[in-house]
């Protein structure tokens, strides 16, 4: 395994493969924080650490002026989303390598471990495992796999063909503070998009998502992502929900894509419980 010292990440693992680069902070997260070709990065890169969270639960849980920061590119998270959900992993991950991948934990939780798991294929397809090992007491969790993306893109997501005149075809659940007339989010006959801006409000939504390809289209290249079909079986995970945001600083979020075309990303989620 390669590693670099990235900008203001640290140290960090490096794979290239079939045209693809993928790189892994080892100081801090885990995060993916680069997912493109040599030349460009699809993920957003929060150097400025403008999207950060602080305050007495993280005082009072953490140590006195512990912050968690987004640091950008893809992580795993816990759902449903609450302050344990905000970690703060600004701390080195345990590193378990491969020649073309390897595993990256976080044990900085209070009761929850978080690991990513990525493979580089010969064709330079990406493959990541989004892992959650509950360390206490049993509960119901959902992995949240998380990735920013880089600014001025369009997500774009195709809804669902109709089962018949009788059935609803999809839903859009919004949150408190989106404006159902934000001029960002797009929803047609056949399409929903999203398009990141510099408008400063935030936008929030999630969508049932039974098939299709979800593509995010940066300023040069597209990213897409497919459910559904048989190089699935492999991920032994379900899509069961999308969550889309979009941020002034940094750029779009999408959540739970399952594989891809172009710059190929396959993700997959397990939740894992260890002690009594």
């Amino acid at each position: 395994m390669n590693t670099v010292e990235y900008k203001n990440y640290g140290k960090c693992a490096v794979f290239v493969r079939g045209g693809t680069k993928v790189m892994v902070t080892l100081d801090v997260g885990p995060r993916i924080v680069w997912f493109g070709t040599e030349d460009f990065n699809f993920l957003n890169e929060d150097l400025d650490r403008n999207v950060n969270k602080g305050g007495d639960y993280f005082d009072e849980n953490y140590g006195k002026g512990t912050t968690w920061y987004l640091y950008g590119g893809h992580r795993v998270w816990k759902s449903p989303e609450d302050l344990e959900t905000y970690t703060p992993d600004n701390f080195p991950v345990e590193c378990k390598e491969r020649e073309w991948g390897g595993s990256f934990t976080c044990r900085a939780g209070l009761r929850i471990d978080h690991t990513l798991d990525i493979e580089l294929a010969e064709d330079g397809s990406l493959t990541v495992l989004n892992t959650l090992t509950n360390k206490g007491e049993a509960r119901e969790l959902s992995v949240w796999g998380l990735t920013v993306a880089a600014k001025g893109g369009t997500l774009v997501l195709p809804l669902n063909d109709p089962v018949d005149d009788l059935n609803p075809v999809y839903n859009v659940v919004r949150w408190p503070y989106n404006d159902p007339e934000d001029e960002r989010l797009c929803v047609g006959e056949k399409f929903l998009t999203l398009r990141q801006t510099d408008r400063p409000e935030a936008i929030k939504i999630v969508r049932k998502k039974r098939r299709g390809v979800l593509r995010h289209r940066g300023q040069s290249d597209e990213m897409g992502v497919r459910a559904g079909g048989r190089r699935l079986r492999r991920l032994l995970v379900q899509l069961r929900k999308l969550h889309q945001r979009a941020h002034p600083r940094s750029g779009m979020a999408f959540a739970e894509s399952d594989a891809g075309q172009g710059r190929k990303f396959h993700y997959a989620r397990k939740v894992e419980r260890c002690g009594a």
